[in-house]
């Protein structure tokens, strides 16, 4: 997925690495930029805007957590009305998905597990944004009435069609 115009001229000198995505099929495409002339790094993630969960949405939450999670710092963010994006500063240390973090097991479950207590140790009672149970379900039917779930390709056939008709 192309970036907007805009970020692809304001980057246009940094190299461009596309990153393999978690998430087979998924709708969007995450950049690594580095700055030639200084090795700055970014990172530029872009993704359909009717796309669920919105990178605007995820831009909010990592604002929201920074002052209390090792989290990158936004950059910008944005909309052009079809794609989202979002732009970060890279953190320092080694992706989880490293392929030799990866083939050591006894490494990488304790880093992990770190990062779960650290995660869970923010304070929910602050945060601002509600995905309770309830507007969670709420929130998925009406995406599904909306036609922006592909029930064959998103759930399992299990589900598919209970899921389809709940509405």
């Amino acid at each position: 997925m192309d970036p907007p115009e805009p970020l692809r001229q304001h980057y246009a000198s940094w190299s461009w690495s596309p990153l393999p995505s978690a998430v087979p099929d998924s709708h969007g495409t995450t950049w690594r930029l580095e700055d030639p002339h200084t090795g700055r790094v970014r990172y530029l993630k872009t993704a359909r805007s009717s796309w669920f969960p919105r990178i605007l949405d995820e831009a909010a939450r990592t604002r929201w957590a920074r002052p209390h999670l090792p989290v990158p710092e936004v950059l910008g963010s944005g909309t052009d009305g079809t794609i989202d994006w979002l732009v970060t500063k890279a953190l320092p240390g080694q992706d989880a998905t490293d392929e030799h973090l990866r083939a050591d097991p006894a490494r990488l479950v304790p880093l992990l597990a770190h990062g779960l207590r650290r995660f869970h140790a923010a304070p929910a009672t602050a945060c601002p944004f509600d995905f309770a149970l309830d507007t969670a379900i709420a929130h998925a039917r009406a995406r599904v009435a909306g036609g922006l779930v592909d029930t064959a390709q998103h759930l399992h056939p299990e589900h598919a069609e209970r899921v389809r008709g709940s509405g």
